[in-house]
């Protein structure tokens, strides 16, 4: 019996690699299905997919929203677990087509409710306004990509083995207390990965109520010097081996390095923080990694410190400002589009799939 469980990520971010994606991975699990929709900017992708979770929440089923990483009003995706049915937004930067065709999943076409013919009429300014688009997004990650390589955790004198080795040290002692005995020939726990948190047109957005209702208790881990990294690593080692599932969530900046890890079946969380922000709850245990470096290295490096986190501020404030100048060009494209568009058509083609929901059917 389900309990109404809403969870909401990412599975793109505007990184310091440039878009990184979980796409692939999405609703791929065995016997899941996945329609992956397709259109243009304006045809009601993303209208679709709330329509189709609202119908689930009211179903009382759990429901996985994926928001975009440009837009993160919008959806980009939506699991329904019970059913092993997902929808998916396949158009570019996360361009999808199904594993196999028919066997896991199938094209949703939302571009033959839109008036083609008019909007060959219109091509020159949808052309104009997509180049200013992806300058901007360009622009956007040439400043995530500084910002990334100016982290003051990059400094190459700040870290030493030992202190990484105290890291793991200080996770084995707290996952010898929360963690249950291994058993015998256990089979290792599975792994998902989601965003989450992602750096938007809105800023950076941390969705902190997926944590909190995934997780009754949350360490939070001091991380201005990126000793989070080695500590969740040893927790996710220990909990695969004891044949728990994990949640693991990468750092939108730098997705190399993990943001949280999330064991659903202990409710029990992990979230890094380089502590200039308030993460809006109040932590069952706060670990004080940065207490484990040298302080004396830490009081010579502290300028310079200092100085690139300034300037990691600076380049996510003007790659932010990029993306919301973005946005403001994709709600103008969005705007050519819209008067071509049969939205009841849309409308009724999604509530299509909700009759096919309420019968108990999400897949064909």
């Amino acid at each position: 019996m389900e309990n109404g469980l809403i969870t909401r990520w990412f599975l793109g971010a505007n990184s310091g690699a440039g878009f990184y994606s979980l796409y692939d991975n999405f609703a791929s699990g065995d016997g899941d299905f996945l329609w992956v929709i397709k259109g243009g900017p304006g045809c009601g992708k993303s209208a679709f997919m709330k329509k189709i979770g609202i119908a689930a929440e009211e179903k009382g089923l759990n429901v996985e929203y994926i928001r975009c990483s440009g837009d993160p009003a919008s959806l980009d995706g939506i699991y329904l677990p019970s059913l092993k049915t997902g929808w998916v937004d396949g158009t570019a930067p996360h361009t999808l087509d199904p594993v196999h065709f028919g066997a896991t999943g199938a094209y949703l076409d939302l571009g033959v409710f839109c008036d083609v013919e008019s909007a060959h009429k219109i091509r020159g300014d949808v052309a104009a306004i997509s180049a200013r688009y992806k300058g901007l997004y360009a622009r956007a990650y040439d400043c995530l990509r500084a910002a990334a390589a100016v982290a003051p955790e990059k400094h190459p004198d700040l870290l030493k083995g030992t202190e990484k080795a105290a890291a793991v040290k200080r996770a084995s002692a707290a996952a010898a207390r929360e963690l249950p005995k291994m058993k015998k020939n256990a089979e290792p726990g599975s792994t998902t990965m989601r965003l989450i948190s992602g750096i938007t047109c809105d800023g950076t957005v941390f969705l902190k109520d997926t944590l909190t209702t995934l997780c009754k208790r949350i360490y939070v881990l001091d991380n201005r010097y990126g000793l989070a990294e080695p500590y969740l690593r040893e927790w996710l080692r220990l909990t695969r081996e004891r044949g728990l599932d994990t949640i693991l969530c990468p750092s939108p900046l730098n997705p190399s390095v993990l943001e949280a890890l999330i064991i659903p079946s202990l409710s029990l969380g992990f979230l890094a923080t380089s502590g200039d922000t308030d993460p809006g709850f109040k932590p069952y245990r706060h670990v004080r990694l940065d207490a484990l470096t040298d302080p004396e290295r830490v009081r010579r490096l502290r300028p310079r410190l200092r100085a690139d986190m300034k300037i990691k501020s600076a380049l996510l404030d003007a790659a932010i400002e990029s993306l919301r100048e973005a946005k403001d060009l994709h709600d103008a494209l969005e705007a050519h589009y819209n008067p071509l568009i049969d939205f009841d058509g849309v409308r009724a083609a999604a509530d299509k799939e909700i009759a096919r929901l309420m019968a108990g059917a999400g897949q064909p």
